[in-house]
């Protein structure tokens, strides 16, 4: 059993015959975590500067040695490098000042493990990445736990108003040219149109015309003129979810045109 050192309400027990429950209320209520391997849990540790981090030490038909946890419980990763095979773990304790994870086994010795800590930068142990302090930040494609965000969730935009900001599924921000999934469609074909005018005043004008589809209130199209961020975007949609950029403008300084 161990106990949450930041929120003692929150326990964890490993069970006889394989498996882990959860407390969050002190013991009075208990969820099995079914991600937890097949698995006798004879020991677990908490590490006490990532209280979400927790290791379960021991031996059964989903493995021996050592997982970890870096989501309180919520998916499990084997961190046996450097164990002995079929190594039967039935004591675990952290140093936090290095940090450390020392193993205790059955009749094998002592073995002692690199903790990896998410929030260091440093991509290790059962980490997908670590982007530091940014990590679970808006716009950041690495989670608070080190895991890559799912693929397609929006990120930081990279100054082009233009390109669509989104993760990969290898957690890294893509900045493609491709008009934002939240924009709106005509119902039809040919339902908008766009005229573009060189005016003999050296300046430009678009006119654009939205025939068919769902009413879209003025404010959308925000105010050219009113200090916030605007950018004239054309696509040419050259294949399935491709796309390459006919036209690009911003209004000018005077507010004349683009």
């Amino acid at each position: 059993m161990a106990i949450d050192p930041a929120t003692p309400s929150t326990v964890y027990v490993g069970m006889n015959g394989g498996g882990m429950a959860k407390s969050t209320n002190g013991g009075a209520s208990w969820t099995v975590l079914n991600s937890f391997p097949s698995f006798d849990a004879f020991t677990i540790a908490i590490d006490p500067a990532a209280p979400s981090t927790l290791f379960a030490g021991g031996m059964g038909a989903g493995g021996t040695g050592v997982f970890e946890s870096m989501d309180g419980g919520a998916s499990w990763t084997a961190v046996n490098a450097g164990l002995p095979y079929y190594a039967w773990v039935n004591a675990l304790a952290i140093d936090p000042a290095t940090p450390s994870l020392y193993a205790g086994t059955l009749g094998g010795g002592v073995f002692v493990l690199t903790v990896t800590v998410c929030g260091d930068g440093i991509v290790d142990g059962s980490e997908q990445c670590d982007d530091g302090p940014a990590n679970g930040q808006p716009g950041d494609c690495c989670t608070a736990t080190c895991q890559f965000r799912p693929a397609g969730t929006g990120c930081a935009n990279a100054g082009d108003l233009c390109t669509l900001d989104v993760c990969n599924a290898t957690g890294t921000c893509t900045h493609s040219i491709a008009p934002s999934p939240t924009c709106t469609m005509p119902t039809v074909a040919k339902g908008a149109a766009l005229l573009m005018q060189a005016l003999s005043n050296g300046r430009n004008r678009a006119h654009f015309k939205w025939g068919e589809g769902p009413a879209v209130p003025l404010a959308d199209f925000g105010n050219p003129c009113g200090g916030g961020l605007n950018r004239f975007c054309v696509y040419e949609q050259t294949g399935p979810n491709t796309y390459a950029l006919a036209v690009r403008g911003s209004p000018s300084v005077s507010g004349g045109g683009i």
